[in-house]
């Protein structure tokens, strides 16, 4: 269920747990600044099919337009953008666009530019804490940048931008060009830098010696279960002590699994993910729309050139990409 998907997301990026104990329902904790998606509560039941609300009356019904939903778009909306920055850039116009279009297009074919205008291309980005803890606690900052037009994370502006001179207020005024939801974005994301950070802590996992430590365990408590067996097996022992030995080679194996959730406790690293901060970027842009006639068959394309990047990329609505 896609609307259930994205509030699981949305609460997990805003530091919330969610918890989901059965087909369309969970269990959600907020943080205290959050509760007032919840009326107030830190806590509570969530459900996303009208029958399995009816059948758990603590659950609030969640669907498009409830009272929660629209508290969620609203606090994610507000966490997505804190502030704008306008890239200071002297010129994004291209001179004969069509040839240079070309270089990006199938050779083959006839080409005619049927329309170009300057806008003004919008990139979310998202400054990330990214703590991984396992006996230990280390953070790091990542800062993602999402294209808005295509809802791609864009790694080549998140590099090459850093040293750009940005602007408050736009040097120019032009129209915005096509972009995603900030919600979407938002969510795209989260959901790109939680994969990416758990993909790190797997590494970090790997990395220890967590293997080693489980085999001495297991080699440790192997002895230990033996050596009470071969007790048990003397002649001659009483029901009395042959109980004994028996709670006793319980009582082993409960501290056996305790060490072990203790050992993967101790090396396993956990990713946290807090957003720090978010905002969107203008860059200006010149947008081109090309047609391709082959074999009696025509294509648009739409591509914007990037005076950042120096290069055309695909816009909203390409086709083909």
């Amino acid at each position: 269920m896609r609307l259930q998907q994205f509030v699981m997301d949305a609460i997990e990026a805003m530091g919330g747990v969610v918890v989901q104990t059965e087909y369309a329902l969970c269990e959600v904790m907020l943080p205290e600044q959050r509760r007032g998606i919840l009326q107030g509560r830190g806590e509570g039941v969530l459900a996303f099919d009208y029958e399995v609300a009816e059948e758990h009356p603590e659950a609030e019904f969640v669907t498009f337009g409830s009272y929660l939903f629209e508290q969620l778009i609203a606090a994610v909306q507000t966490m997505a953008v804190s502030g704008v920055r306008y890239a200071d850039v002297e010129r994004w116009q291209v001179q004969d666009p069509l040839a240079k279009l070309r270089k990006r297009l199938p050779e083959q074919g006839q080409y005619t530019l049927i329309s170009e205008r300057e806008a003004l291309a919008a990139w979310a980005v998202y400054a990330y804490r990214v703590a991984y803890v396992a006996d230990d606690r280390e953070e790091v900052y990542e800062q993602l940048w999402v294209d808005m037009a295509t809802g791609a994370v864009d790694e080549e502006m998140a590099i090459a931008a850093q040293q750009l001179p940005y602007r408050s207020e736009p040097s120019t005024q032009l129209p915005l060009a096509d972009a995603l939801p900030l919600t979407e974005s938002f969510l795209r994301g989260y959901r790109y830098m939680r994969e990416r950070a758990e993909r790190e802590g797997s590494r970090r996992t790997a990395g220890l010696q967590l293997d080693r430590e489980i085999a001495r365990i297991n080699d440790y408590y192997d002895a230990l279960i033996q050596e009470n067996a071969k007790r048990s097996q003397r002649k001659g022992l009483s029901e009395a002590k042959l109980a004994e030995l028996a709670t006793k080679e319980a009582a082993i194996r409960l501290e056996h699994e305790k060490q072990l959730r203790d050992i993967e406790s101790k090396y396993t690293v956990r990713a946290e993910l807090a957003l720090d901060y978010g905002l969107l970027y203008y860059v200006p842009v010149t947008e081109y729309t090309v047609s391709r006639e082959y074999r009696k068959q025509t294509e648009l394309y739409r591509l914007r050139y990037n005076p950042i990047l120096k290069t055309f990329q695909s816009a909203r609505g390409s086709i083909p990409d």
